[in-house]
């Protein structure tokens, strides 16, 4: 695992985000502690997912806002919310780039580096050009408490996080799906949003 000699400057946490957890802002605050600025990038709509199909972009936009506001170092970018559609990482590091200069770092779990070390991992063989961006891009790997690496694994140019934290979107929407609370997993008022506006049922 390369070490990094200066303290990176900035660093792309993106994902659905939908909807946003706790977990999500506990990542938010390790990142901070080694970043810079911390831009959070929700990404544009997956039609892929059915999720994404369960609520709409305002929705989405006021959790997000609510799960993060007040964090230190944090920026939230729509850029690609306001697009429409999802933008994958190849392209969007060009577009960040023009905006945020060339020393930018992506946040990652340890879920999408396993099996690197054999050309395995989800970023070398989902990802458009995965091969490329796996050597090329600054990854932040951020630790999983229920997924650990093995630091064969970890791309060229890493950084470690250490978040031994667990959770996930989908538990947050399995968890609303079964009439469950959620009080654990999200900021009081994103979980009294979803009951309001009867999200996340189906």
């Amino acid at each position: 695992m390369n070490s990094i000699n200066k303290q990176p400057k900035r660093v792309v946490f993106g994902g659905s985000f939908n909807p946003p957890g706790i977990h999500h802002r506990e990542i938010i605050k390790a990142l901070s502690k080694v970043f810079d600025l911390v831009i959070v990038l929700p990404c544009g709509f997956r039609p892929d997912k059915d999720s994404h199909k369960q609520i709409n972009d305002e929705q989405r936009k006021f959790m997000i806002e609510k799960t993060f506001a007040g964090l230190s170092k944090t920026e939230i970018s729509f850029m690609d919310m306001k697009k429409g559609e999802y933008t994958r990482t190849y392209e969007l590091d060009k577009q960040l780039q023009k905006v945020y200069g060339d020393n930018l770092w992506y946040a990652i779990g340890t879920d999408l580096i396993q099996g690197g070390n054999r050309g395995q991992a989800e970023i070398q063989t989902s990802w458009f050009r995965g091969s490329e961006l796996w050597q090329n891009l600054n990854f932040a790997v951020v630790t999983r408490g229920d997924m650990p690496a093995s630091p064969a694994d970890f791309p060229p140019k890493n950084v470690l996080i250490q978040y031994d934290g667990v959770g996930s979107s989908s538990e947050i929407r399995k968890r609303v799906a079964q009439g469950k609370s959620i009080s654990d997993l999200v900021v009081p008022e994103v979980g009294e949003y979803i009951i309001k506006n009867n999200l996340y049922k189906n």
